[in-house]
C-alpha cells in the first residue's frame, strides 16, 4: 500500500513537471520569434541607416564652405534631400521598432525637412540673381543654416544608429557600413585590372 502511495505521489511530480515544461514552449517560442522579428527589423534598417549617413555627410561637405557654394550645388542637394525623406519615411514604415528610435528618426525627418525649406530659400535668391549685400547675406545665412541642420542630422542619425542592438551592426564580425566600402574599393578595383588584362590581350592579338 505504501509502495502504491510513493508511486502514486512520483507520477504525480512527473506529470506536474511534464506539465510545466509544456507550459514554457510557448514562452521559448515567444521569445525566439521575438529576437527573430528584431533580427529581421535590424538587417532592414542599418543598411539604410549607413546609406543615408553617407549621403548626409557627402551634403554636409558641399554646404560647408558657403562662398563657394552656387545654384548648382544647392539643386543636387535639393535632390539628394527629396530622397532622403524618402528613406526615413521607410524607416519609420518598420513594424516593431522601439518608440525612443521613431522619436528619433521624427526629429531626423524634421531638421531634413528644416533644411530643404532654407536651401529652397537659397535657390530662389539665386534664381532671381540677386547681387545686392543684402540679398547675399540672406542666401548664405540661409545656406549656413541649412549646413547647421545637416551636421544635425547626423548627431540624430548616431544616436538613432545607438539604440540598433550592436550584435545588429556586424555582418562576419565586421561593421557593415566598413565591409560595403572595402568590397566595394576592392571589386572596382579588381574590375580594372581585369579590363586592363583584356585590353592587353585584345591589343595583343589584334597585331
Amino acid at each position: 500500500m505504501e509502495d502504491q502511495l510513493v508511486m502514486a505521489t512520483w507520477g504525480l511530480v512527473i506529470a506536474t513537471f511534464l506539465l510545466f515544461l509544456a507550459a514554457l514552449v510557448p514562452v521559448f517560442e515567444g521569445v525566439t520569434q521575438r529576437r527573430r522579428v528584431r533580427r529581421n527589423v535590424a538587417a532592414s534598417l542599418i543598411p539604410d541607416m549607413n546609406i543615408l549617413r553617407s549621403r548626409l555627410q557627402g551634403d554636409e561637405k558641399y554646404l560647408r564652405n558657403v562662398k563657394q557654394v552656387d545654384k548648382k550645388i544647392v539643386s543636387f542637394v535639393l535632390g539628394g534631400n527629396g530622397s532622403n525623406l524618402e528613406t526615413l519615411s521607410e524607416l519609420l514604415s518598420s513594424r516593431d521598432i522601439d518608440l525612443l528610435f521613431i522619436n528619433e528618426v521624427y526629429i531626423l525627418r524634421h531638421q531634413l525637412t528644416q533644411a530643404r525649406i532654407e536651401l529652397t530659400a537659397a535657390q530662389r535668391l539665386f534664381r532671381e540673381d540677386a547681387n545686392d549685400g543684402e540679398s547675399v547675406r540672406k542666401r548664405d545665412e540661409h545656406i549656413r543654416r541649412a549646413c547647421r541642420l545637416y551636421g544635425a542630422s547626423l548627431l540624430t542619425l548616431s544616436a538613432a544608429e545607438d539604440l540598433v542592438p550592436e550584435w545588429a551592426k556586424n555582418v562576419a564580425g565586421e561593421k557593415f557600413w566598413d565591409r560595403f566600402s572595402r568590397l566595394s574599393e576592392e571589386r572596382e578595383e579588381r574590375a580594372g585590372k581585369q579590363m586592363v588584362s583584356s585590353d592587353f590581350r585584345h591589343s595583343r592579338d589584334s597585331l
